[in-house]
């Protein structure tokens, strides 16, 4: 609306420009990135074919039915019309109170100012992002996603005042959100991308384990990454985990951190719509599912199917190493929590890592019988033993994917997703 009403001002300015030139004068001077602007002014300038007293009626006439126009959309939009033009320290011209309310402040910042630097580097580093319970983001459209589920931002940095047109500027400064005006330049020196977007963003993270925004039909499957360090595999899971409507997303320790500027650019705001955990201890993690689940271990690679169901045959005999006996109970920040001791134990998870376990194609399970907890491994590292001890004392199955003898194993989060969305599939297929 704002925009539009100007524009129609604009063109009014136009018509009536063979009687008034309004002038609107700004002047900068740069000394070493000082600037130095002069206060605007509005002249009036008579053409000389209007010196005659009609001509001079008629002109001051039409600039009052200006003025009037000029002052009422000032009102109703909030932008001052004096102040339009500004100018960067390379004589560029932009109309940032095109898109900035006048009663928006923001901060201009010159290259040797250390608060942008200080700001990203502290936002970009995981121990201090853990610690402050920040995130960064980079890129307007994954800001504007953010701020449109209520993600608090905390500092936005931009170089042109039309990437801002979209936000709700009133509302984020009234929730704190600190603006700040930096050169393209001056970005690109810490940007994660190889062309700088022109806009970052520090974010405050979200509560662990709540999403912010509640997926409809959930389904009953929960998400577990093992030791997943590629941050584009990450964001690709978590993106899958939300297309399918996945109820929690568990990340143990070694995964790559969830906020990593990498994840989030390959999760596309899965973030925002999973309860998100990290840093889960195996030994607490089925604390964080119905006890009648049952536990599917993806891999990539193709299995001898025949060969694995020979060898499971004896897997039963095994001592159950998981047993009652070695479960404690322990009191945590999230309440009251079972830990099992021998997630621990080095020579035991030796032993669970060769243990057989029982292969099927992906598409063989029924899903839809009990709540599906599916783990996907690294590409690196492989399966863990703590998946594998895992899913041999509950009696879970390894998944596996049919393929050409061309190709050796899939992508993890290629894998892991043909599982999530065969799952989707089959609860669709129930309902």
């Amino acid at each position: 609306m704002a925009a539009h009403m100007m524009r129609k001002c604009v063109r009014n300015v136009g018509r009536l420009s063979r009687n008034v030139l309004l002038k609107h004068e700004r002047c900068i001077s740069m000394t070493y990135g000082r600037q130095i602007r002069s206060r605007s002014r509005r002249t009036e300038t008579s053409f000389p074919s209007e010196q005659s007293p009609d001509g001079r009626m008629q002109s001051e006439r039409r600039n009052v039915d200006l003025n009037r126009e000029l002052d009422h959309f000032e009102s109703t939009t909030g932008f001052d019309v004096d102040n339009m033009t500004h100018y960067d320290e390379n004589g560029g011209q932009e109309n940032v109170a095109f898109y900035i309310p006048s009663h928006i402040k923001y901060e201009t910042l010159r290259q040797s100012d250390s608060k942008f630097g200080q700001t990203v580097m502290l936002a970009q580093n995981r121990k201090m992002r853990e610690k402050k319970h920040l995130f960064f983001l980079e890129g307007s459209r994954y800001i504007l996603d953010a701020v449109n589920v209520g993600i608090k931002v905390v500092s936005l940095f931009f170089t042109k005042g039309e990437q801002l047109e979209n936000f709700p500027l009133d509302e984020m400064v009234a929730d704190g959100t600190q603006l700040y005006k930096v050169k393209m330049g001056h970005m690109q020196l810490w940007s994660t991308l190889v062309a700088a977007s022109g806009m970052m963003a520090v974010c405050k993270s979200p509560k662990p384990g709540e999403p912010l925004v509640s997926i409809e039909n959930p389904l009953p499957v929960t998400l577990v990454c093992d030791n997943i360090r590629d941050p584009g595999n990450l964001g690709v899971l978590l993106r899958s985990a939300a297309a399918v409507g996945c109820q929690h997303v568990l990340l143990t320790k070694g995964c790559v951190d969830p906020w990593e500027p990498k994840v989030l650019r390959a999760a596309c705001g899965a973030h925002y719509h999973l309860g998100l955990l990290s840093h889960v201890g195996w030994d607490i993690l089925t604390n964080y599912w119905p006890v009648n689940s049952h536990i599917y271990l993806t891999d990539g690679c193709p299995h001898d199917e025949d060969e694995c169901r020979d060898e499971a045959k004896s897997r039963r005999t095994i001592s159950n190493y998981g047993s009652s006996e070695f479960e404690e109970v322990i009191e945590t920040h999230e309440g009251t929590l079972i830990s099992d001791s021998t997630f621990k134990d080095e020579e035991l998870l030796e032993a669970f890592a060769k243990a057989p376990l029982p292969t099927a194609d992906y598409f063989s399970p029924k899903y839809t019988e009990a709540h599906a907890v599916v783990i996907a491994s690294s590409d690196t590292q492989g399966m863990s033993a703590e998946a594998k001890k895992l899913v041999y004392e509950k009696h879970g199955d390894l998944l596996s994917v049919p393929m050409t003898a061309c190709v050796t194993g899939l992508n993890t989060a290629v894998g892991a997703s043909l599982v999530l969305f065969e799952i989707m599939k089959q609860h669709i297929q129930q309902r």
